[in-house]
């Protein structure tokens, strides 16, 4: 007999994901290593909120299928012909979805796989490196995450999907900054040459990310690329 499972709401979900960050910046933000550890403690944070069948790691997808997508031509040429099209880590509406690599899960595209995704999201960490992070790689990881979004709203199933940059801003000592998080949030998300330009580049009818700045005091949501909150 099959059992029926009730879809949660998006928002509910966003919810429970925005706390699941609250506790990964909590408990990662004075640790000391490299991206590919905060990487693993992020996905376990998220874990801990959803179970683990319904967390993925870099899903990949059919490339030339996402940048076919409706709207993203403007995004697509921020990127390279080298850049990776694969989400840091997708929330599941449901358990068990079949996530292998596009030429082997058992059919269905892209955008159907995308909707079966309810968060879509991508992760940078200030301390993981000598330098501080540099903006170029975040306009990137937001253009991709408006081809996800794209796709998704491509899908005969319907989608409602979020999109989420995570920035742990965890950089011990002050360093020069393009931009600082904190100190210029609205020059940070309106400028053309820091995040603005994605966002005025966002395809139309399509819900824009959330920028999540997680520090010591706690997160800040720029919703839709607009005022934190």
């Amino acid at each position: 007999m099959s059992v029926h499972h009730e879809r949660p709401s998006l928002g509910d979900t966003c919810r429970r994901y925005e706390a699941a960050l609250e506790n990964f910046g909590r408990s990662c933000f004075d640790l000391l290593a490299n991206e590919a550890a905060f990487q693993a403690w992020y996905a376990a944070s998220v874990m801990q909120e959803f179970g683990l069948t319904r967390v993925y790691r870099e899903i990949i997808f059919d490339r030339e299928h996402l940048l076919a997508a409706p709207g993203t031509r403007e995004v697509a040429a921020m990127l390279t012909s080298k850049s990776e099209l694969r989400p840091d880590l997708c929330v599941s509406w449901y358990p068990g979805v079949d996530a292998r690599h596009h030429s082997t899960r058992s059919g269905g595209t892209a955008a159907e796989l995308l909707a079966r995704m309810a968060v879509v999201t991508e992760l940078k960490v200030t301390a993981s490196t000598k330098d501080d992070i540099r903006w170029a790689p975040l306009r990137k990881d937001l253009a991709k995450l408006a081809i996800f979004a794209a796709t998704a709203a491509t899908s005969p199933i319907g989608a409602e999907l979020a999109t989420y940059l995570v920035v742990l801003d965890n950089r011990a000592q002050p360093v020069e900054r393009e931009r600082p998080f904190g100190d210029y949030p609205d020059e940070l998300i309106t400028d053309d040459e820091v995040l603005g330009g994605v966002r005025a580049a966002w395809p139309s009818g399509v819900p824009v990310a959330t920028l999540a700045v997680l520090r010591r005091e706690g997160a800040t949501f720029y919703r839709g690329l607009s005022r934190g909150s």
